[in-house]
């Protein structure tokens, strides 16, 4: 029982050291949102999906608007009946020298 109790004191001293180490290499005050979201690793996250919000909604807004679309079936039931010959309304040709214009859609 004696050699027990000499033991305990060197323990509990480690223990209360490798506290103090551990908390004086801690960060005092937790992270800000702004710190958290501008750590240097969640950039590259967050211009992709920023970027991947910006094109789908370029992406949408150009479906909305396309010629296949009707948004109005008693003003303009047949909007593609309005596309003039010789104008471009594909997202990509190989060839944009063959057509005049580019289709745009003045109405809904």
């Amino acid at each position: 029982m004696f050699a027990r109790s000499a033991i305990r004191p060197a323990t509990r001293v480690a223990a209360q050291r490798r506290a103090a180490s551990s908390s004086a290499s801690a960060p005092h005050a937790p992270k800000s949102l702004w710190q958290t979201w501008y750590e240097p690793a969640a950039i590259p996250i967050w211009v992709v999906v920023g970027t991947a919000c910006f094109g789908a909604g370029w992406y949408l807004t150009r479906l909305a608007r396309h010629q296949d679309v009707i948004w109005d079936r008693h003003g303009n039931p047949e909007p593609w009946n309005n596309v003039q010959p010789g104008t471009l309304s594909k997202l990509y040709t190989h060839h944009p020298e063959k057509f005049e214009r580019v289709y745009s859609r003045d109405r809904l």
